[in-house]
């Protein structure tokens, strides 16, 4: 029976001790989610851009390469840029807080979509 009781309580602690995502962690999931539509969204305005003929056009294309540019590896996620594979494009690591980085990715989505509404004239 002591034998037992010891099984339950260290079975218990070691449930008790698996982590769940702190609240910074999960900061980082939403904000990765957050780079990846960003990334999905630069690819489709790029070739809406090829073909469109709006005045703003070589503007708006030399503001999507910076936005690109800009990009930063989240800390425990990888950049993935479609057209970059193989190859570093010194992309330093950015010391922020983890909220500071979600919120750069939801500032960054927000420019994107009004760049959506200018190309796609809604």
């Amino acid at each position: 029976m002591r034998a037992f009781n010891t099984f339950l309580i260290i079975s218990l602690f070691c449930f008790s001790c698996q982590s769940k995502p702190s609240e910074g962690e999960q900061l980082l999931a939403e904000a990765h989610e957050k780079q990846t539509q960003s990334i999905a969204l630069i690819g489709e305005l790029e070739q809406s851009l090829e073909t469109t003929s709006i005045e703003a056009r070589d503007s708006l294309i030399q503001v999507l390469h910076e936005l690109e540019e800009s990009l930063f590896e989240i800390p425990g996620y990888h950049l993935e840029l479609p057209g970059h594979e193989g190859h570093d494009h010194g992309h330093s690591k950015i010391e922020l807080s983890n909220q500071a980085i979600y919120d750069v990715q939801v500032d960054l989505l927000k420019q994107l979509n009004e760049i959506k509404k200018i190309v796609t004239h809604k």
